[in-house]
């Protein structure tokens, strides 16, 4: 076993953790604290198959429903850096999110407009921006540059325009 100081660090975190999948009865090791900074570790080393695996765990499988949900927007954030942002939108549903829901809608945005569907990610942003109770956690103003940066609606899709 690499000891985590030495140089390789990377390989060795892999080796414990597949370790400790072994040992872990799986029916709890979904829940297990340090699955998301394995995660993490996973991201960082921008192997994001592992940590989408290690996250849809935690989000499919994790008791603590605050648990679900964190791991649900991590891993739709995963699933944009893969190019998947159909995935991403269809894990973050808004409706269920409860506390959530303006983070849900805000990385729902981010995948619209990945996918280059201007006028559904401003949905999205201005649904976070109505939440009076989205300032917990979002960052208003980031989100408002978000919208900004969108293309300018065309005409033709304006409402009305259809009849002109």
């Amino acid at each position: 076993m690499v000891w985590p100081r030495h140089a390789n660090a990377g390989p060795s975190l892999r080796v414990v953790s597949n370790s400790i999948e072994l040992v872990l009865p799986p029916r709890r090791y979904p829940s297990w604290p340090a699955l998301p900074e394995l995660a993490r570790a996973a991201v960082d080393r921008r192997d994001f198959d592992d940590a989408a695996q290690r996250l849809g765990r935690v989000a499919d499988g994790s008791k603590d429903p605050e648990l679900r949900a964190v791991a649900r927007t991590r891993l739709a954030r995963v699933y944009l850096e893969q190019g998947k942002p159909d995935a991403a939108i269809a894990l973050l549903d808004p409706k269920d999110a409860g506390a959530f829901a303006a983070r849900y809608r805000e990385i729902r945005g981010d995948a619209f407009q990945a996918k280059g569907d201007a006028a559904s990610a401003r949905a999205e942003y201005d649904a976070v921006l109505a939440d009076a109770g989205a300032s917990q956690g979002i960052d208003r103003e980031f989100v408002e540059l978000k919208r900004a940066a969108l293309p300018a609606a065309s005409p033709a899709a304006a409402p009305g325009a259809a009849g002109k």
